[in-house]
């Protein structure tokens, strides 16, 4: 079925208020998550342009763009947020759809494939409202919905709980090497400084858009400064180049 005829399209201007409220931008929203550092206060008339949009708990946002997966369930607290205009509000149908499945139904790989493939646009590619209407889905009965998310919440609990063991190993990891070299950018422990280039040999990667002569070119992903954050990858927003074998191996 079309993905629209499961979901209503919600979500409206914020009401006028006194004082400040919570903006929460695209950009704010860590795949699944509000990073609260990138909140921002913004007073009704002086807030961002597309500090502009507002819905209720139990509906799900996702971001516009293409190439992008930044998805979030509202609840009462984070309902009462002011959100960019760069994300889609949407409400499951009752008897259809489940708002915990259309969660999980907007984070999958075969929803973001299709909303990447009907994105539009010139220099940020993003989905149209004619572009989820585009999008076909496939969803199962209400029961079986329940049965999914449940598993898939376990499953959800399990990786964050990995994360937050791989954060705290990071940081046990830093901490370390902090008590053997001592801070890196004051030299506490005054080691003898020297070029990279007399200790190693400092050799350049494959530029993004190279044009190559040699026939067999294989799809690498490319690694932009912007991919890594905090001392991971975001793989949501790797792009890929093609290249040679031969230019792999350099």
């Amino acid at each position: 079925m079309k993905f629209t005829n499961c979901v209503t399209l919600v979500g409206s201007k914020p009401k006028r208020y006194e004082g400040t409220k919570r903006y929460v931008s695209t950009g704010a929203l860590a795949v699944d998550h509000i990073d609260e550092e990138s909140v921002e206060l913004v007073g009704y008339e002086d807030r961002p342009s597309r500090a502009d949009l507002t819905a209720e708990s139990g509906d799900v946002l996702f971001a516009k763009m293409a190439d992008t997966k930044k998805t979030i369930l509202l609840d009462k607290e984070n309902a009462e947020n002011i959100y960019s205009t760069g994300f889609f509000a949407v409400r499951a149908k009752p008897g259809m759809i489940t708002a915990e499945c259309l969660y999980y139904l907007l984070t999958s790989d075969v929803f973001l494939r299709q909303k990447n493939k009907h994105s539009s646009g010139a220099t940020q590619r993003a989905i149209t409202n004619k572009g989820l209407e585009a999008i076909d889905i496939s969803i199962p009965n209400l029961d079986e919905q329940t049965r999914l998310v449940a598993k898939l919440d376990a499953l959800s609990k399990v990786i964050k709980s990995r994360e937050q063991q791989l954060a705290e190993l990071d940081n046990l990891i830093k901490a370390r090497f902090i008590e053997l070299f001592g801070d890196m950018f004051l030299n506490s422990k005054a080691w003898k400084k020297q070029a990279l280039d007399s200790l190693a040999d400092v050799v350049s990667g494959i530029t993004k858009g190279r044009k190559t002569k040699e026939p067999q070119l294989i799809e690498v992903p490319y690694m932009a400064v912007s991919n890594v954050k905090d001392g991971y990858i975001d793989w949501t927003t790797v792009k890929t180049i093609q290249a040679t074998q031969q230019e792999i191996e350099q």
